[in-house]
């Protein structure tokens, strides 16, 4: 049995396996989700979460950033397809 990492979203605290989450990275004073390395974060691929994670600066926080990255929007809306894609994979109904 092999071992599955444990990771907790910055926005609702809660537990889920690191394959059913995003990571969304520090990289160039901005935040990616394709960015090789770098300090990161996981968040739930649901929307309330991301949202969240942005209007509470919580992203801001948890990857030791100075500011808002100016391409926030940007960022927020790449996250949000990500998300969307990823439900549309799975084909399951998405619980929180």
């Amino acid at each position: 049995m092999s071992h599955i990492p444990i990771r907790t979203c910055v926005a609702c605290r809660t537990k889920r396996p690191a394959t059913e989450m995003l990571r969304v990275r520090k990289w160039e004073g901005s935040i990616s989700t394709e960015a090789p390395g770098g300090r990161g974060a996981w968040l739930c691929p649901n929307e309330e979460c991301i949202e969240q994670a942005f209007r509470k600066r919580l992203l801001v926080r948890a990857l030791r950033l100075e500011s808002m990255p100016p391409d926030w929007e940007q960022c927020m809306a790449r996250l949000l397809q990500e998300a969307y894609e990823r439900h549309a994979e799975s084909g399951t109904e998405e619980d929180r």
